[in-house]
């Protein structure tokens, strides 16, 4: 019998003094009196020598040797004894023989037999294991030289099944053991902790359940500890924060719970800890910071595996993933980058690849990453919390995919975030305060997602934030004053939420701050006085769309960096102040406003806008402005592209200088004052796309070299006093979409050329002129066309059949003017007409029944000259819809429109009589040309007789015929032509 005993600190309280093992066997622990150990009693091979003193407890087992011995002393002791049949002779003989020493080699034995007896071995790998050789030359076991005591147990990857169990701790002399890549299962046996020698332990990718045995932390010359890839649970015990010389630790693919230790901050000689694919919760210590060193043995196969499980939950379309095999390194694969020494994967980047899919929890097994890359895809679901784990994180960019659900608040673990971009999602919930943690965050953008609730105050401590932007969501509340401690904030884009209250004056006091968005809110207030002083580096800030009110600072002028400023729709009042200063200045948007006071030198600030060189937009619409259009808009720079003055009091004339903004593209004046004629210089602007003078007092003829702008979509001219003829030059803008000259005093005819234009798809409005002459057969290429309104002018003769070729069109004005003859039958091809108007015109004939079969909401026949029955399909059903009065002649119909009964009677003898007249003229015709034909052949044959008579008698004195001239007559048909003889025909 031979007692191997480590020796550390006290003894514990003895164990009660019986339990049940798991092979059924009773135990019994035994008094051992007056018994001490201490390091000197070791011999030179470790086993124990007793000498006196004290008192200990050991436990008894089977004879079989399942459970082993134990001695309940200062750390472990084990007794291992010979097996014996005899129990009780065992209790007896462990006391006698405590000073004698057996074979520890013949333990070794029995364990690996009963270790081979426990488990399956399809492959017969252990068929060495037996009594015809010594047990250090079987299989996959080492002994160490001097004692030939089981020093290696290596067993790796060998398909082997079954249990470990707890009485392999006694191989007291193991160093190394390797059973990684088989299939044992059940517990983690924790009499491991016995092993006192054990340097490494290999236990990976198997199916080893349950917690990790705390008595681990016993075995104080470990190195290495790889349980990765089974199905553990549990905490982490803290116990293995004593193992000072553990250089790996690999926890990862288990269901391991709760935190990662604090204390594991003291495993000073750790190189590698990975827990990766875990349900751990927390954030990773800090204190792991001072131990982890820059290379991790195994890494890449980790890397490798959470990108392949990373391929394997999206669609790649355009297979920018194909190298991601086995056929080459993950370093080499598409958008992997490694670091060069450590060769593990630092950055992600598929931006743009097309991708669709979900990113899977694996990517928070890439525990080096610093930079994702995985916007402009279609990724989906949420974001995966496992995010939060990667403590080295620098850049996360996951902007314009479909990612839903909320914001993990573990994002916060990644204390080294410097950018963080999750903008253009479906991201809802709200903000999570634990952000505000992110001490070195520089960038934050969410705008474009579903995201309400607060800003939470904590943002304010995202000292090192330069970029936040929220804009297009629907986050309500106050602008948090805490924002104003951001002072290194650059931009700060708070627009299209629900934020009410005012701007707090502290976010003013931001010298730093560039560009400032907070429009299409509810905010209310002024602006501060100084605001072109407190902001001297301001570039942008656009505030429409909400309540602000007072004047524009003056202060402002003195903001030289300024280069868009978009104040629109807001109450802003008085006097505009200069812009001269603003070299720079490329959009200026400050309509919907009150300024102005509608006084003659309200528009000077354009002339102080000429100093902007680069000026693109400039909008001054929906104000008070008076005054006339000063003539320095000719010197505005010729970059501006959009000039808007519309809705305000200006009068005057139109500047014919603003033929010098050459590359002008739209420019609305509609609804001022502005007289005199439109100048012919706006034939210069040949870049022109929609123009707008509606509502204006302009007068004379439409200018000729409007023709010129070929680049027209829309041209608006309605209600002012124009007159003369339309340029048929307009017939070359053949981009035209919409035209309206409504409502003036247009006359001649209209020209084909305009209504030829098959580019017109909004609509054609020429209403309310004095038109004259017909409308032209090309209206038929007006395919496109969606509302033609020609009514109150002049037009007449008859509707042309082509304009049932307007398949397009929806609307029909036609009114107020002298159409005449019936409705031509082609507009049964109108199928999308839903509103036909054609009253007071002079049309007649039966109302087609086509037009019941129409999808027709609003049929007006009023006031012309139809008859006949009314049709009682369709729009007919609804005199709501239909309007039929002034047509006299009309009858029948829904009982709603009081129509007279039709005389089907009276009808249908005016039908017959009609036929019977076209009979009788028939045949009166062919009985007259009988009579004629019968008569010529009777005088034919009479004259044949009376010649051949006189010829036989010879009694006429001149030998001719004599008939009187009635005779002639008659037979001759009063001498008709057809009649003569010896003619030719």
């Amino acid at each position: 019998m031979s007692h191997n005993i480590p020796f550390s600190g006290t003894p514990p309280a003895p164990s009660p003094p019986l339990k049940l093992c798991a092979n059924g066997f009773a135990a019994r622990f035994l008094p051992i009196t007056g018994i001490a150990l201490t390091e000197q009693a070791m011999g030179h091979d470790g086993a124990a020598r007793v000498t006196s003193l004290g008192q200990m407890w050991s436990v008894r087992v089977s004879s079989n040797g399942s459970e082993g011995s134990y001695l309940n002393m200062w750390r472990e002791v084990v007794i291992t004894e010979k097996l014996v049949p005899d129990l009780a002779k065992l209790n007896g003989e462990m006391v006698a023989g405590a000073s004698a020493e057996t074979d520890g080699d013949e333990t070794d034995r029995l364990i690996l037999l009963e270790f081979k007896a426990r488990i399956a071995d399809p492959d017969g790998v252990l068929s060495s294991w037996n009594d015809t050789s010594r047990f250090c030359k079987w299989y996959g076991v080492t002994c160490g030289r001097r004692h030939r005591r089981v020093t290696v147990l290596d067993l790796s990857s060998k398909q082997l099944s079954g249990v470990v169990l707890s009485h392999t701790g006694n191989m007291s002399f193991l160093r190394k053991v390797y059973l990684q890549n088989n299939s044992f299962c059940s517990g983690i046996p924790s009499r491991f902790g016995l092993l006192f020698r054990l340097q490494k332990s290999a236990l990976d990718k198997n199916s080893f359940s349950g917690q990790i045995p705390s008595s681990l932390s016993h075995c104080s010359n470990l190195l290495l500890l790889n349980l990765g890839y089974n199905i553990l649970d549990g905490n982490l015990p803290t116990e293995l924060s004593s193992l000072s010389k553990l250089h790996i630790l690999v926890l990862q693919v288990n269901n391991l719970t709760g935190d990662i230790p604090p204390s594991f901050g003291n495993l000073s000689s750790l190189r590698v800890f990975t827990t990766t694919i875990n349900n751990l919760t927390s954030r990773i210590p800090e204190t792991l910071g001072r131990v982890l060193a820059l290379t991790e043995v195994g890494g890449e196969e980790s890397d490798r595996l959470a990108l392949l499980e990373f391929k394997a939950r999206i669609v790649d379309p355009g297979g920018v993933l194909s190298s991601w095999n086995d056929t080459s390194h993950v370093c080499g694969w598409y958008g992997v980058t490694c670091g060069r020494r450590h060769r593990r994967v630092t950055v992600l980047d598929l931006n743009s690849s097309k991708l669709i899919g979900i990113v899977p929890p694996h990517i928070g097994n890439l525990s080096f990453l610093r930079k994702v890359y995985l916007k402009n895809n279609s990724f989906h679901s949420e974001i995966p919390p496992q995010f939060g784990r990667l403590f080295r994180l620098q850049t996360l960019s996951l902007n314009n995919n479909s990612l839903s659900g909320q914001i993990p608040s573990n994002l916060s673990h990644c204390f080294n975030l410097l950018i963080l971009s999750l903008g253009f999602n479906m991201l809802e919930g709200n903000l999570p305060a634990e952000l505000g943690s992110l001490s070195k965050l520089q960038i934050l953008v969410l705008e474009v997602n579903s995201l309400t609730g607060n800003i939470p105050l904590t943002f304010g401590n995202l000292s090192s934030l330069q970029i936040f932007g929220t804009a297009m969501n629907n986050l309500v509340g106050t602008i948090p004053e805490t924002l104003g401690r951001l002072r290194n904030l650059i931009t700060l884009s708070l627009g299209s939420n629900k934020f009410v209250g005012t701007i707090p004056i502290s976010i003013f006091n931001i010298s730093t701050l560039k560009k400032i968005w907070a429009g299409e809110n509810q905010l209310e207030g002024s602006l501060p006085s100084d605001l072109g002083f407190t902001l001297p580096n301001l570039e942008e800030i656009g505030l429409s769309d909400n309540h602000l009110g007072g004047p524009i600072p003056e202060s402002i002028s003195n903001a030289s960096n300024l280069a868009k400023i978009q104040i629109g729709t807001n109450n802003f009042i008085g006097k505009v102040p200069s812009f001269s200063k603003m070299r720079g200045l490329s959009w200026l948007e400050i309509g919907g406003n009150n300024l102005g006071s509608q006084q003659l030198a309200d528009l000077d600030f354009l002339c102080s806008l000429t100093n902007s060189t680069v000026l693109y937009t400039l909008g001054a619409g929906d104000n008070a402005f008076g005054g006339p259009i000063p003539d320095c808009i000719g010197n505005l720079s010729i970059t501006l592209w959009r000039f808007v003055l519309c809705a305000n009091h200006i009068y005057g004339t139109l500047p014919s200088r603003i033929g010098n903004l050459i590359n002008l593209e739209i420019l609305a004046m509609w609804s001022n004052n502005i007289s005199g004629n439109i100048p012919s210089e706006i034939g210069n602007l040949t870049k022109m796309k929609r123009m707008d003078l509606s509502q204006n007092n302009f007068s004379g003829q439409i200018p000729e070299l409007i023709g010129n702008l070929r680049m027209l979509t829309e041209l608006v001219l309605y209600g002012n006093s124009l007159r003369g003829s339309i340029p048929s030059s307009l017939g070359n803008c053949q981009n035209l979409l919409l035209l309206d000259l409504s409502t003036n005093d247009l006359s001649g005819n209209i020209p084909p050329k305009i209504v030829g234009l098959s580019s017109l798809s909004i609509y054609l409005n020429l209403s309310r002129n004095g038109l004259t002459g017909s409308l032209p057969r090309e209206v038929g290429n007006l395919k496109n066309l969606g509302e033609l309104r020609l009514d109150g002018n002049k037009l007449s003769q008859q509707i042309p059949s082509s304009i049932g070729s307007c398949l397009s069109m929806e609307r029909l004005y036609l009114h107020d003017n002298f159409f005449e003859g019936p409705l031509p039958s082609t507009m049964g091809s109108m199928t999308g007409l839903q509103v036909l108007n054609v009253s007071n015109n002079r049309l007649s004939g039966h109302i087609p029944e086509f037009l019941g079969y129409l999808n027709l909401k609003n049929l007006s026949l009023s006031y012309n000259d139809f008859e006949g029955a009314l049709p009682t399909r369709g729009v007919f059903r609804n005199i709501i819809s239909t309007s039929v009065v002034g047509n006299e002649k009309l009858c029948g119909g829904m009982p709603d429109f009081q129509l007279p009964k039709c005389d089907y009677k009276e009808s249908k003898r005016t039908r017959i009589s009609g036929t019977a007249k076209i009979l009788i003229s028939t045949v009166s015709t062919l009985v007259g040309l009988a009579c004629v034909i019968s008569l010529l052949y009777f005088f034919w044959f009479r004259n044949s007789k009376k010649v051949s008579a006189a010829s036989a008698s010879c009694s006429s004195e001149d030998g001719l015929l004599h008939v009187s001239y009635y005779n002639l007559l008659k037979a001759t048909c009063g001498f008709s032509s057809t009649n003569l003889l010896g003619v030719d025909t």
